[in-house]
């Protein structure tokens, strides 16, 4: 008695990859959260002796750092690590005094 099996194949997997964009000279640029309504956190580095710059996009939007830059909290450097549904972005920043600090952000 032989055994026939036809196996199908799936479809191509549905889904678009977006270019984020980054900052103008910047050197890469890392996402490190999105949320349910799309919104983007992460940083970028630019080169030298700059640190990274932290970022939250629009809902589906690309980074426009106009718009999309946290700030520090005074000094040269912020990560920003995470976000929630509500966009707000957690992460790590340097004050003037080039201390670390956890921060979160309003949403």
């Amino acid at each position: 008695m032989g055994l026939t099996l036809t196996v199908r194949a799936q479809g191509q997997p549905n889904y678009t990859v977006t270019d984020l964009g980054t900052q103008m000279n910047a050197f890469n640029a890392s996402v490190t959260g999105i949320n349910s309504a799309g919104q983007v956190s992460g940083f970028d580095v630019l080169p030298g002796n700059f640190g990274p710059s932290g970022f939250r996009t629009a809902a589906d939007g690309t980074i426009d750092w106009s718009l999309d830059n946290i700030g520090t909290l005074g000094g040269s450097y912020v990560a920003a690590q995470s976000l929630n549904n509500l966009g707000q972005v957690v992460g790590m920043s340097t004050d003037a005094g080039g201390v670390q600090h956890a921060f979160r952000t309003a949403a």
